[in-house]
């Protein structure tokens, strides 16, 4: 009965060690203000072996939702070995709302986009056959690994677009500045530049942003989990093909 005992307990110490060890997770959470305080949104990434997922949302507070209340929140899923990516975005930004789902593969996109009016739900679906284009959650990653350079094709919306991007250096910070000129509609439609502040760590530390009704400015306020664990996607992508700087040089 003794061995059987030490028998379970050493395959449930061997069965939470593996889950312990089997994804890793960094939570990265932002104040956000231009004057006054705006909101608050936070970051997650999390690793295994096969996959990488990011998600977040981003949200109004309690003074500003009663002028105009945002609660977006999304993620996006890369799956390493089957080079299969998945996106979804909610966007609840007023009355405006609407779900992005889009799925990837390395030679097409498939996109299904719900737009919701008056209780009712509205369906877009498409097919965009090119190379090297996905959602803003992926590109933003590569921004953080130093992957690209010169700009980068995203897609959203319905719509492909050719970011460019703009890299300087800071004292303890890599400045990365884009300008994304995207044709969409919500609260958040951006305008004029962003400026992305990415410290030792891969993570960014301050985000400047611009959109159609105003400006803020996104400084982080809580780091949970490994704060390695960028670096350590950063290293995964680059070992696959698909990841590696000639990819990035061919889109490029």
């Amino acid at each position: 009965m003794k061995n059987i005992f030490s028998i379970v307990f050493i395959i449930f110490c061997i069965t939470f060690a593996s889950q312990v060890l089997a994804e890793e997770k960094l939570t990265v959470c932002y104040k956000a203000y231009y004057f006054i305080p705006l909101g608050e949104a936070c970051i997650e990434y999390s690793f295994d072996s096969d996959k990488i997922k990011i998600s977040s949302y981003i949200k109004t507070n309690t003074l500003i939702s009663l002028i105009k209340r945002i609660d977006d929140k999304g993620y996006s899923l890369i799956g390493l070995k089957r080079g299969v990516y998945h996106f979804k975005f909610f966007q609840r930004e007023g009355d405006y709302k609407r779900d992005h789902i889009y799925t990837y593969s390395r030679k097409n996109l498939n996109y299904k986009i719900i737009k919701f009016k008056k209780g009712k739900g509205y369906i877009k679906k498409g097919v965009v056959n090119k190379k090297y284009i996905f959602d803003p959650y992926f590109y933003t990653l590569n921004l953080q690994c130093g992957l690209y350079k010169n700009y980068f094709q995203l897609f959203y919306d319905k719509k492909t677009y050719k970011i460019p991007i703009n890299e300087t250096k800071g004292e303890g910070y890599r400045i990365i500045r884009l300008k994304p000129d995207i044709k969409t509609s919500g609260l958040l439609v951006p305008k004029g530049y962003w400026w992305i502040f990415v410290n030792k760590d891969m993570m960014m530390d301050r985000i400047w942003v611009e959109f159609t009704i105003g400006r803020a400015k996104l400084r982080s306020v809580s780091v949970e989990g490994d704060r390695s664990l960028i670096k350590k996607i950063c290293d995964k992508l680059i070992k696959y093909n698909k990841y590696d700087s000639s990819v990035v040089n061919d889109a490029n």
